[in-house]
């Protein structure tokens, strides 16, 4: 049987608060009124730049009205949270162009309740990420300046959802195979402690003069990728260790 979960949440403003963010909704909006009607003003009159700049005016001021009357209702989704999804899930696309399984009706309406939101700019696009079961449905905004993406979880669906732990047990056990087999590094290292010795204990004859630096060459490039190897693994090994102690948790709670 499909489950479906919907993270919207109800905003609520305090009653002490109601009065003044009323005022607020009220002029603002007037200034909506205002500046729609600068926009149409410059439009008839061929001026697309400056219709555009108060279509841009007119955008900015409808998101604030929307955040204030209900903010962001839905659970971010942490880079931490996002890393152990995209461990499971390889696909992501527009919510448009989603195939992939049906959509039923509860996220139908999760998806026109977040258009809402991406119409007025908080959300820059709104995706569906998913493998062969369980989609979830994201809304996604970006600061090109800041260089930072926000993703949001607006709901998710399937045949029996699988818990937070299985997402984090498909990670975890990803993050051990990162971690290299110690034997391999350490022959590495002995093989390059061999051939940097070789250079030194080799006899001094002409004919091993030719030999002797590329002994000490491919020496010295094994120790050095040696070095980075232990450090790799003691980055990984230490990295795995974190998640079993502090695991990551889970963004489904609702």
């Amino acid at each position: 049987m499909e489950t479906v979960e919907i993270y919207r949440k109800s905003a609520m403003i305090a009653e002490k608060f109601k009065e003044n963010v009323e005022k607020e909704l009220g002029y603002l909006q007037q200034e909506v009124e205002s500046v729609k009607t600068w926009q149409e003003y410059y439009k008839t009159a061929g001026l697309s730049g400056q219709a555009s700049l108060y279509e841009q005016k007119a955008k900015n001021l409808r998101r604030k009205i929307l955040l204030i009357k209900k903010g962001v209702p839905y659970p971010r989704i942490s880079n931490d949270q996002m890393e152990v999804l995209a461990s499971v899930f390889n696909k992501c696309e527009p919510v448009e162009e989603f195939s992939f399984h049906s959509m039923p009706p509860e996220v139908v309406d999760a998806y026109l309740d977040a258009k809402e939101y991406r119409k007025a700019g908080v959300f820059d696009s709104i995706e569906v990420a998913y493998y062969e079961d369980d989609p979830i449905l994201i809304g996604k905004t970006k600061c090109e300046i800041a260089g930072i993406e926000r993703r949001y979880l607006l709901a998710r669906w399937g045949d029996g959802l699988k818990p937070w732990e299985w997402f984090m047990n498909h990670y975890l056990n990803e993050k051990r195979a990162r971690i290299a087999p110690l034997r391999h590094t350490i022959h590495m290292l002995i093989a390059s402690l061999f051939l940097i010795a070789s250079y030194f204990l080799l006899p001094a004859p002409e004919a091993f003069d030719a030999v002797k630096p590329i002994l000490l060459s491919l020496g010295v490039g094994l120790l050095a990728f040696s070095a980075w190897s232990l450090a790799g693994r003691y980055k990984a090994q230490k990295s795995y260790s974190r998640l079993l102690s502090e695991p990551i948790p889970s963004p489904f709670i609702t």
